[in-house]
């Protein structure tokens, strides 16, 4: 009965310990109050350095045609939308079939027979 204590007030330890908040990092707050006339050397510049000078890079002729773009969009949805392809392929004449040509309902049941 004992080691069963120990062992819940030990998870519940470590529980309580994990749950804990992050102690807060100090903050120099005297530096921020500092007299601008009293900075001495020692304190931190505000200056940053000079950004390096870019050249800009020159453009690519694209290949193909360049009025067109040649894009698909496909839902992850089992109905797409009027602009989307849907990823399950419609019913054909190959496909096995139970049922009458006219159901309210298809189900596609894909499987892998080997």
């Amino acid at each position: 009965m004992m080691k069963k204590i120990i062992t819940l007030l030990l998870i519940l330890v470590v529980f309580l310990v994990a749950c804990q908040s992050a102690p807060a990092s100090p903050t120099e707050a005297s530096s921020a109050e500092a007299d601008p006339d009293q900075i001495g050397e020692d304190a931190p510049s505000t200056e940053l350095p000079p950004l390096p000078e870019v050249s800009p890079t020159p453009a690519t002729e694209q290949t193909g045609n360049a009025g067109e773009a040649n894009c698909t969009v496909v839902s992850s949805q089992p109905t797409p939308g009027p602009t989307e392809q849907s990823i399950v392929p419609a019913v054909s004449e190959a496909d096995w079939v139970h049922g009458p040509e006219d159901a309210k309902v298809t189900i596609i049941e894909y499987g892998d027979f080997q």
